[in-house]
Order: C-alpha cells, then sequence, then structure tokens
C-alpha cells in the first residue's frame, strides 16, 4: 500500500516522529503540511496526519490542510497522530482539532509522545512550560515502540 505521512512541526518531534513512520512503513511519501504537499490522493491507499500540539491546539496549517482535504480523504486508510509533553489530554486533543468524520475513518489515532528543548523554546514557552509541566531541561518522550505499532495498524 502506497501511504502519505503529512506533518506540522514547530520544533521538529512531530517531523522526526513522521520520518519514523514513514521508514517504518512499506512504501511511503513524506511532506511537511507547511511546505506544501500533494493536491490529488489518488495514488495514496494511505493517509497519515500528524502535528505537534501547543495549548491543547494543532498546528494551524494542519487544520487549514484538513478543513480543506475533508473530501479527498474520504476512503483512504487514515491515520492520525499527535505529539507534544501532555499525553492525559490526547483524547480531549483529537476531538477538538478533528472532525468528526475524520476521527470516525481514522484506523488508528494515537499520541506518540514530544521533545521538549528549552534550547529551541522562547523565554515566554519556557515559563510557561515550567509552571504548568515541571519542566525545565531537555526531554524526549517519542515512543518508538508505539510508533511501529501505529505504522503496523496502518498495515494491516
Amino acid at each position: 500500500m502506497k501511504t502519505l505521512v503529512l506533518y506540522a512541526t514547530k520544533y521538529g518531534a512531530a517531523r522526526k516522529i513522521a520520518e519514523s513512520l514513514a521508514e517504518s512503513l512499506s512504501d511511503a511519501d513524506l511532506c511537511n503540511i507547511k511546505e506544501g504537499y500533494p493536491t490529488n490522493f489518488a495514488k495514496y491507499d494511505c493517509v497519515i496526519i500528524g502535528s505537534s500540539v501547543y495549548a491543547g491546539s494543532i498546528r494551524p496549517e494542519a487544520k487549514a490542510f484538513i478543513a480543506q482535504a475533508v473530501s479527498a480523504l474520504e476512503g483512504k486508510r487514515l491515520g492520525l497522530f499527535i505529539c507534544g509533553m501532555d499525553a492525559q489530554r490526547y483524547e480531549d486533543c483529537l476531538k477538538k482539532n478533528y472532525p468528526a468524520e475524520i476521527l470516525q475513518q481514522a484506523v488508528v489515532t494515537d499520541f506518540l509522545g514530544g521533545i521538549f528543548d528549552p534550547a529551541k523554546a522562547n523565554f515566554a514557552e519556557r515559563t510557561i512550560f515550567r509552571a504548568a509541566s515541571k519542566l525545565s531541561s531537555y526531554q524526549n518522550t517519542i515512543d518508538v515502540e508505539k510508533i511501529k505499532q501505529f505504522a503496523q495498524a496502518m498495515e494491516t
């Protein structure tokens, strides 16, 4: 099956996850939504969409893509992932950011971890993150095993 892996990222965690997914799939193309993506999905059997989450929202470019691509994704085997540092609100985040018809169509959805790198965050982001999560140093919670399971679910 031919798969398109689309991602939206701010600091690179969603890109790393999308790259790992693409490597775990038998035949995949990888696209950063912000840099452009195919407008014709006819050659793809599967589409995976992933985004980082900040304050409960996926990246604006991912939201815009999903809003305009709902009908183009119809009939595709669909996978959705989000990444960040707050796994507890994963299901609420999916419901808030994805239309119901997209969620119902998805064969797999998951939270795949994230990266907090204070060197990449601005002062306000570091301050908010410290207050909300007590993190002040580099953290990588990307779950390689869950990425492999996600890829397997897409191909079965």
